[in-house]
């Protein structure tokens, strides 16, 4: 019996001795074999609590919850769930102290050893292919479409309307998507549906917009007020976003538009507008931003107010360009003796809501036509301008305004331009550039120009004309264009040479910049 304890006791020493060689050889990157066995349990005990955190998370009770915690710190919570934890890589270090910086390869990324307290680490990281990009674009720069610009027109550069460039060490102006990217990260948000007949289009706008950028905070206005925290997934899933309305699946984290400007948890906010016709297109959101000092895309509250509204543009225009004779209805009252007026002098008219745009709302009417229709907001009644349907945009890149390539609108025999036409491809067809002549060409920039100047509008429009026999007739500008696949200003874009993408990028750059003068 002795013997057999001596023998056990030596063994048990054995062991011991030989786990604590063991310890000493291990490295600081290697795990004890009980640390191993507790992270392993540690990990089946978090799978299980993750399965009961699901079906309780999708359980009524949650929703309701969640519905009626601090919306601020809910959009802090998913923002930080979904767009600032990221895994870089795993990489044995030697212990350091706590927030000590570490040194990196590239100066231009922010990393640090996150301490223990830190609830999310926030990493500042180029895209793949950025350097490439730059690289592109200051060798593009000079030669991309010199086509174009060789027969841009002229236009006297004032203050107002130019935003000198910041110069580099050798005087040259440097390319503002790598300015945005080297003097610091804002924060875009996209701003899209609301109340409009439009909202369609602003659905459809903003799930392009999305796709260019990549991964922007997306806001949807809904029609009856709330707003709403969208995931870019949801956005993009949307389908036949023109005839089926857009369905958030999260819950509104405020109650209307302007709880969310005031209680707004974002430093250096941006917000790109993906709004069409009234409310988001007449100076009413842009007036709400501009009171509490917040960047937005596009011209500003009165410009906006002024193009909406049909009448006021004729008002302003005065003769600097060509117009159209028109009426104007308030009410059913009005409509019919406008109607018979305007008939008794011209053999067809066209009608449309005094404060709208895609084609909402729109009729012809012919003389020897009863008029059938009834009205409850204001209409325009006006001379229908038989020739080719034109539009022209306008855009500012930091470097004064310029037009863009005149793109043509065919309607096939028996249709009208009207919003099937526009967006569900019925009837219609574009040709950018338009084929017509030069004169016709610099005479519909040379309008689209005067219009965006005196509206004093800023960003970008887009204006619409007809070429009369007579000559170019504006029919109306539009200070928030749609930017969908299908719509008119991004055809002129890729007609210039023009990203997509940096268009989009210098003009969150030229909001932050109109904020600061």
């Amino acid at each position: 019996m002795l013997h057999m304890r001596s023998v056990c006791k030596a063994k048990r020493n054995e062991r011991v001795e030989h786990a604590r060689g063991d310890a000493g050889q291990r490295g600081a990157g290697d795990v004890a074999p009980q640390e191993v066995c507790g992270e392993a349990g540690e990990g089946v005990a978090g799978k299980k609590r993750d399965v009961v955190r699901g079906q309780r998370r999708n359980s009524p009770g949650a929703q309701r919850k969640e519905e009626q915690r601090d919306p601020v710190g809910v959009f802090a919570e998913r923002q930080r769930v979904a767009r600032r934890i990221e895994i870089v890589g795993v990489e044995e270090r030697e212990a350091v102290p706590r927030g000590m910086p570490v040194p990196i390869e590239n100066p231009g990324i922010d990393e640090r050893i996150a301490r223990i307290g830190d609830r999310a680490i926030h990493v500042r990281h180029e895209r793949p292919g950025h350097g490439d990009r730059e690289h592109d674009e200051e060798r593009c720069d000079s030669d991309v479409n010199l086509a174009h610009r060789a027969r841009m027109i002229p236009v006297v550069r004032g203050s107002r309307f130019v935003i000198r460039e910041p110069r580099t060490a050798d005087h040259e102006p440097r390319p503002m998507a790598v300015r945005l990217h080297r003097e610091g990260r804002v924060t875009t948000i996209v701003l899209f549906g609301g109340p409009s007949d439009e909202r369609h289009v602003s659905v459809a706008s903003a799930q392009n917009i999305v796709r260019a950028l990549g991964s922007p905070l997306c806001w949807f206005w809904a029609p009856n007020g709330p707003v709403h925290d969208v995931a870019v997934n949801d956005l993009l899933g949307h389908q036949r976003p023109f005839e089926i309305d857009f369905q958030p699946a999260r819950p509104a984290l405020w109650p209307d538009l302007e709880q969310a400007l005031d209680t707004l948890p974002i430093d250096d906010p941006v917000f790109l507008l993906a709004l069409h016709g009234a409310a988001g297109e007449d100076g009413t959101v842009q007036q709400m931003m501009e009171r509490r000092s917040i960047p937005f895309t596009g011209s500003g509250s009165a410009a906006s107010a002024a193009a909406l509204d049909k009448a006021r543009t004729k008002e302003i225009l005065g003769d600097r360009v060509r117009l159209a004779e028109s009426r104007v209805a308030h009410d059913a009252a009005e409509l019919a003796p406008s109607v018979r007026e305007m008939l008794a002098r011209h053999q067809k008219i066209v009608l449309k809501p005094l404060a709208g745009g895609s084609s909402r709302g729109l009729f012809f009417l012919q003389r020897g036509q009863q008029l059938t229709m009834s009205i409850d907001i204001a209409y325009l009644i006006e001379q229908f301008i038989t020739g080719r349907e034109l539009s022209v945009g306008v855009i500012d890149q930091g470097d004064g305004l310029f037009p863009l390539p005149v793109i043509e609108i065919e309607v096939d025999p028996g249709h009208d331009f009207d919003y099937a036409s526009k967006y569900l491809g019925k009837g219609s067809r574009e040709t950018c550039p338009a084929d017509i002549p030069d004169r016709m060409r610099d005479e519909a920039q040379q309008a689209a120009l005067a219009t965006h100047i005196a509206l004093a509008c800023e960003g970008y429009s887009r204006s619409d004309f007809v070429a009369a026999e007579d000559g170019i007739y504006f029919l109306e500008l539009n200070t928030l264009p749609g930017l969908t696949t299908s719509s008119l200003m991004p055809q002129e874009l890729r007609a210039a040479g023009i990203d997509f993408r940096e268009f989009l990028e210098r003009q969150v750059e030229l909001a932050r910049q109109r904020l600061t003068v």
